[in-house]
């Protein structure tokens, strides 16, 4: 069935957003996106922002009618009632406004009822600035509202195109100064996640561990026809026999962070928050391993400085430093340069690689190895 709709003119709000990017008034990271941005914006059309939903905000649009008078219906935008009433009599020409005052005034004559139909999602979503953040607290040295936005790249149009349109049009600065771009997460093959498909990956499941009767209730909650839930089951089956092991909230995002590499889209894997857990695992144990045994050569690990912040071996001479220790501490400025650089540069999966890097193989492997021989075994092997 056709039915009238609401659009919302956007030729001279597209350009206005577009020409932010053009000039780098707001970045997009990764920079190619720089040109699905421009096709977008260059030829925007009028946006249809009406939906015949039952939620949602309510379109601000009146119709206002004259009752027995000859004068014709008009829409109004307004915020209430009241607000429509007195636009609509406003509209009025000096004829029409006579008419009226002959038959008692407005109220008397004029009836009011708001549109049913609500706002488009990516509408009341592209609100979300001005309502987050307060323009009047804008630093003088600021030209954004707000830092960085990261959000998937599938909806740089639906979602961030909008609210740099909007937020600029009302407020006269973007929302956002750097909008940071992941790619869609998929399963392992590639595959757009589905729940026909059985391919879902539950973050919640991830963290928490989930069996198989738990994720296939799952499917059969939802609704999915019969040969879809017949199909989604069995996949999962082949999948995940065992189910979800719990990985724990910090696997799934060391895991994620390291996904970013792949630039096009993420292929999700277990196996991959499998290396996760078991590195923060490692991590865990380190952590143990040192503190346990500087408590026994009574070292300090709870000093605190004047400021109030806890400091570990702030009483070790550097005098004192084998080449082994040193080589570490080498290294580890070496991983802290990394690492500022590459999230300096929003290269998230390079900072995750340094720190990994530098805790398996420099702390992990080596020094601690090393530090095992003189704790348990030969006593001079720091000086070997």
């Amino acid at each position: 069935m056709l039915m009238p709709q609401w659009y919302l003119r956007c030729s001279e709000m597209a350009r206005a957003a577009d020409g932010l990017v053009q000039r780098g008034d707001v970045g997009l990271l990764p920079k190619r996106q720089q040109a699905t941005w421009h096709s977008w914006l260059a030829e925007a059309e009028d946006w249809c922002v009406s939906r015949q939903l039952w939620w949602g905000h309510r379109i601000p649009i009146y119709h206002v009618h004259w009752a027995g008078i000859e004068i014709a219906d008009s829409w109004v935008a307004a915020t209430s009632e009241e607000h429509a009433r007195a636009k609509a009599h406003d509209g009025l020409s000096a004829k029409e406004k006579a008419i009226v005052a002959s038959v008692k005034g407005a109220s008397a004559v004029c009836t009011v009822r708001q549109d049913d139909d609500v706002l488009d999602t990516w509408f009341s979503s592209g609100l979300l600035p001005l309502l987050a953040f307060n323009k009047s607290s804008l630093d003088p040295g600021k030209a954004a509202l707000s830092s960085v936005l990261e959000t998937g790249q599938d909806i740089l149009f639906f979602w961030v195109a909008r609210m740099t349109m909007l937020c600029t049009y009302f407020t006269k600065v973007p929302p956002f100064s750097t909008v940071l771009l992941h790619p869609m997460v998929r399963d392992a093959q590639g595959r757009k996640m589905s729940k026909s498909l059985g391919n879902v990956i539950d973050p919640m499941d991830v963290i928490n561990g989930a069996e198989l009767s738990r994720l296939q209730d799952a499917l059969r909650r939802g609704y999915l026809s019969d040969k879809e839930l017949k199909r989604g089951t069995k996949e999962l089956a082949n999948m995940y026999p065992n189910g979800f092991q719990q990985f724990g909230a910090d696997a799934l995002r060391f895991a994620l962070l390291l996904y970013t590499q792949q630039t096009q889209q993420i292929n999700m894997s277990l196996e991959g928050v499998r290396a996760s857990y078991h590195f923060c695992n490692k991590l865990w144990n380190t952590f143990r391993f040192i503190h346990m045994h500087a408590a026994k050569l009574e070292v300090d690990t709870d000093h605190v400085d004047q400021d109030g912040n806890k400091q570990w071996f702030a009483d070790i001479d550097d005098r004192e430093l084998t080449v082994f220790d040193r080589a570490l501490l080498s290294r580890l400025h070496g991983m802290l340069q990394a690492y500022h650089d590459a999230m300096s540069a929003y290269r998230l999966a390079a900072a995750a690689e340094a720190v990994r890097e530098f805790v398996q193989r420099d702390l992990c492997d080596r020094y601690i190895e090393i530090c095992k021989l003189s704790l348990f075994g030969n006593p001079n092997a720091t000086n070997q």
